[in-house]
């Protein structure tokens, strides 16, 4: 039986709107409009939902899928305005139910991030107001570096301005919304206001959520090796690791977990002696559960995102086998499952 790792091709899409350009990568996808995440295996092609269907246990391991959907989803957005160094048209991410976390991988030295609404911002305001300048006033601006990691809570926007790389991640479910650009020379849409107000008016109902308990950073080091702790939530973990070029080591995982690659290149083995999977900056890889005897490989300094579902969340909570209990490896999908942009440059030796 076949046991090549699965690549996935992630949806990429470009788009210019009031001087501002976003292209977006789907690296790993749940969205009805554009389908799952297609996955290819040999000469087949499934959707990354067709693959949870019949591997679920052995990708997800003790984590449960819900409506058939993998407990995860992760774009990245790269933004560019026409004047970096004066940006002006803040890139607006809407409100959603669910939790959220943004990493920061860069920001133009002019540029700024707003977190959620102030926390005695008044709805009033909002109904009174089609000017975008009120909704940035209503907004937090937060201390904006390259490395930062921010929970978002739901019902809570969020905003780049200047030139920006992010990667948004959230549990999986329906679509995310589309980010929107405010030109502050007119009038917000009545789609945008709309959804401002809703969700300023359910976050108002609720008990105030304090982001920043959830961005306690936790730095556990070696000598060539650095983990920290940036977000923990109920429905996801993200962390960030730092590896150093030329080590080899075991992969400690007894569950799944994404890597997203911001840094460097590697290799990742496994126990079945299949060809070991190459990863660079740009790619995006799922560790599956029952992987066994994995270890990695850096062929340059590397650093990527590591996020992973706690099994006590919301995304775990069906029956599901005992901790003891081993987990069948008679699938091909036993090897890390590799996700990859669709217009990347892989480093030559």
């Amino acid at each position: 039986m076949d046991h090549a790792p699965l690549l996935l091709q992630p949806t990429v899409r470009v788009s210019t709107e009031q001087g501002i350009r976003v292209e977006q990568r789907a690296v790993l996808s749940n969205g009805e409009t554009t389908g799952a995440t297609p996955v290819m295996t040999g000469t087949n092609e499934k959707s990354l939902r067709e693959l949870i269907a019949s591997a679920s246990e052995e990708i997800l391991g003790e984590i449960r899928p819900v409506d058939g959907r993998f407990p995860l989803d992760i774009r990245r957005i790269v933004s560019h305005t026409n004047e970096p160094n004066n940006p002006s048209v803040p890139l607006l991410f809407e409100p959603i139910t669910v939790p959220r976390a943004v990493y920061l991988a860069s920001i133009s030295e002019a540029g700024f991030f707003l977190r959620g609404f102030i926390k005695d911002a008044a709805r009033d305001t909002l109904l009174n107001s089609t000017v975008p300048q009120t909704f940035i006033e209503l907004m937090n601006r937060v201390s904006s570096q390259a490395g930062q990691c921010y929970f978002i809570p739901p019902n809570e926007p969020f905003a780049a301005i200047g030139n920006v790389d992010l990667v948004e991640i959230t549990e999986g479910g329906p679509s995310v919304l589309e980010p929107v650009p405010l030109p502050l020379s007119e009038p917000i849409s009545a789609e945008v206001r709309s959804s401002m107000i809703a969700a300023l008016a359910r976050r108002n109902e609720s008990p105030f959520i304090d982001p920043t308990a959830f961005e306690a950073r936790q730095h556990t080091a070696s000598y060539w090796t650095t983990v920290t702790s940036l977000v923990r939530c109920d429905t996801f973990t993200v962390e960030r690791v730092r590896m150093s070029e030329g080590l080899d080591q075991p992969m400690p995982y007894d569950a799944m977990v994404v890597w997203v690659v911001l840094e460097g290149k590697g290799t990742i083995e496994y126990s079945n002696g299949a060809s070991p999977v190459e990863f660079v900056a740009g790619d995006t890889v799922i560790i599956p559960a029952a992987l066994r005897d994995g270890k990695v490989r850096t062929n340059r300094d590397c650093m990527w995102l590591e996020i992973s579902v706690p099994v006590s969340s919301s995304l775990s909570g069906f029956d599901r086998p005992e901790r003891e209990r081993p987990i069948q490896q008679t699938s091909a999908l036993r090897g890390p499952v590799q996700i990859r942009t669709l217009d990347r440059h892989r480093e030559t030796e």
